[in-house]
């Protein structure tokens, strides 16, 4: 606890110093990378994965001894790389997300909640993650009704980051629940994802803000802030509650593989099409 407090700590430090000096890109990734080190050095991290048919795959033959500073440092190198990998992606992700009021928290409500009941089960048996899980909830909720349409008050860098950083951690620490936390997170890995398509089609640097975000598209179709605002909510909840009801890991990867295929399909045919038009 006292490694993911300390972690959370440098993610907001990070997130107020791009908010008053709007650092450049590398050096916001470059402090994004520490923090997922830091876990690592903490002893937070992925060690196995649950197989989508069966069985369990340990990280046990990545592990490699090295001494550094007089200190023998004890590393998974595979651990490391899906860890650092996971808290830089979310912590992205939801600063991607947080370009329409209410969005980035009204997701990562429904998150926190799913996030409290996985921890809460029996198979799973992490109280503390539950309780971290619902603490964020209830701070969302006190916090969401001066950020909605129209806000009064902002997540920022660092209020954004932050969630995507206990997002990562909780994953973790509830029995390597990464994949389920995706599936939940489906319409905002799929969001940054055709954000990076978008940007690198059109000749735009993947860090440069613009409006190839999915929420923007569907407001410059005509749609209401509300209205996205349901469409999201909406889509986080049903995943929710699949994540939680599939305890078939074959069975969650082939909904995120319908969902994904159904969004990219609406994309192109309904919305890229008809904007460009």
């Amino acid at each position: 606890m006292a490694v993911v407090l300390v972690g959370l700590l440098m993610v907001v430090a990070l997130g107020v110093l791009d908010d008053v000096y709007k650092l450049k890109p590398w050096q916001k990734l470059l402090g994004q990378l520490l923090v997922g080190l830091f876990l690592v050095v903490g002893g937070i991290g992925v060690d196995f994965v649950n197989m989508p048919f069966g069985g369990v795959y340990s990280f046990n033959n990545w592990n490699v001894d090295m001494v550094l500073g007089g200190w023998m440092w004890h590393i998974n190198i595979l651990s490391a790389i899906i860890t650092i990998s996971l808290s830089v992606v979310l912590m992205n992700s939801i600063n991607f997300l947080d370009g329409m009021d209410g969005l980035a928290s009204m997701v990562s409500l429904v998150v926190f909640v799913v996030m409290f009941f996985l921890c809460n089960a029996m198979y799973v048996s992490q109280p503390d993650s539950a309780r971290m899980s619902i603490a964020m909830a209830g701070a969302i909720m006190g916090f969401l009704p001066y950020n909605l349409p129209k806000a009064s008050i902002f997540l920022g860098d660092s209020g954004s980051m932050m969630l995507g950083y206990v997002m990562a951690v909780l994953s973790i620490l509830s029995g390597s629940k990464v994949a389920t936390l995706l599936l939940v997170l489906g319409i905002v890995i799929l969001d940054t994802m055709y954000v990076i398509w978008s940007r690198y089609r059109h000749g735009r640097k993947v860090w440069q803000a613009d409006r190839s975000h999915l929420h923007y598209k569907l407001l410059d179709r005509g749609y209401s802030e509300w209205t996205v605002l349901g469409i999201y909510f909406m889509i986080s909840l049903l995943l929710g509650l699949a994540a939680l009801l599939l305890s078939n890991g074959w069975s969650k990867a082939l909904l995120m593989l319908m969902f994904f295929g159904g969004c990219i399909f609406f994309i192109v045919r309904f919305v890229d099409k008809k904007i460009e038009n």
